[in-house]
């Protein structure tokens, strides 16, 4: 298990996992298209897991995704994967 460093301002979390500290914002993104065009989605948190609802067109064979952690120093990572599955 990771944990936070006590500092200054953070000393209150010294308990909990760095990363439940450190990021803000999750935007994800899916496209049902290669990439061509996306469409942004808010992940949910349920149960210490992230979830998201697929509402792709009928006609749609794959889906990427993108995923973003913000963190609230400005910071942060973008991970893209097209074709991450496919749909039947």
């Amino acid at each position: 298990m990771f944990r936070q460093r006590p500092g200054k301002d953070d000393d209150r979390y010294g308990d909990r996992p760095r990363w439940s500290d450190s990021i803000h914002g999750q935007p994800y993104g899916q496209s049902y298209d290669d990439g061509a065009t996306w469409q942004r989605q808010d992940l949910k948190e349920k149960k210490g897991t992230w979830q998201v609802a697929l509402k792709g067109p009928d006609r749609a064979e794959f889906v990427s995704i993108r995923v973003t952690a913000e963190q609230r120093n400005g910071g942060g990572v973008t991970q893209t994967v097209t074709r991450a599955f496919g749909l039947r």
